[in-house]
């Protein structure tokens, strides 16, 4: 074999053992393959109402509105507020309690051909939460009952700038639980509030609209937000087919290099 041909044997050859060993270890990284981070839910509790709070009544007749004296507890910030307003002026009243007794919960009551609304102020206490909600998707109400339809309602304010949410609920005699999700990106305005730095969350049960000519009772269970977080990715498991893989390329190698020089 003359020269030329020699070298160029010699170029073909170190192209298949560069093929063989890029395949094998290929092969193997393919087998032991590449963790990825994944997403959980993390979840802070607003409010489960385990802490009771007296009846708070607004009547036209009376004191309307009317708002709670803070009540400390287990909630976010530490204090809770009640609002109650009559927006009718029919004699009877609308009121909001938190009864924790064989079960706890947030009611609201309003009176026949009476028109309202009630509300749960969470603001520490008159102060500010500073609550960072940059990374939360969604605040989640639970509803209990409610015998006739109703909105709930969520606001948000940064203590300059607020944004409201609103979810109707259908109401029915046989109590139907239910999760209200009001996903923060679906609050109107809610570029223009500052969510690194929430002073008070608000759930405003509005029964301002609904058919007056019935009374209206309606209970919540909870109030909680959610935001996810990335949790590391695991750590890839490396079989034993994976790493005779990896290293396959290896012996094919030093095989083909020791039949080269046993040619020569």
């Amino acid at each position: 074999m003359n020269p030329v041909n020699k070298q160029q044997a010699r170029r073909k050859g170190a192209k298949r053992q560069a093929w063989h060993l890029g395949a094998g270890v290929a092969l193997g990284i393919a087998a032991v393959g590449v963790g990825q981070p994944a997403l959980a839910a993390v979840i802070t509790t607003i409010d489960d109402f385990s802490d009771p709070q007296p009846i708070l009544v607004a009547d036209d007749a009376g004191t309307n509105p009317n708002q709670s004296l803070p009540l400390a507890g287990g909630m976010l910030g530490g204090t809770r507020v009640l609002y109650a307003e009559e927006t009718t002026t029919s004699g009877a009243s609308v009121d909001v309690s938190v009864v924790n007794s064989t079960e706890s919960y947030y009611g609201h009551s309003q009176g026949a051909a009476t028109g309202g609304y009630t509300r749960a102020i969470w603001d520490a206490n008159g102060g500010c939460l500073n609550e960072d909600l940059s990374e939360a998707t969604e605040i989640q109400v639970r509803k209990i009952s409610a015998d006739h339809d109703a909105n709930i309602i969520v606001i948000l304010s940064d203590g300059t700038n607020e944004a409201s949410q609103l979810r109707s609920v259908n109401g029915s005699l046989d109590p139907v639980e239910e999760t209200l999700a009001f996903q923060i990106a679906g609050f109107p305005g809610i570029g223009a509030v500052d969510l690194t730095d929430i002073c008070s969350i608000q759930v405003e049960v509005d029964g301002r609209n609904v058919d007056v000519s019935a009374e209206l009772d309606l209970r919540l269970d909870w109030v909680q937000y959610l935001e996810n977080e990335e949790e590391p990715p695991p750590v890839p498991a490396i079989s034993g087919i994976g790493l005779g893989a990896a290293l396959l390329g290896l012996p094919l190698f030093g095989a083909m290099a020791l039949r080269r020089r046993r040619r020569r």
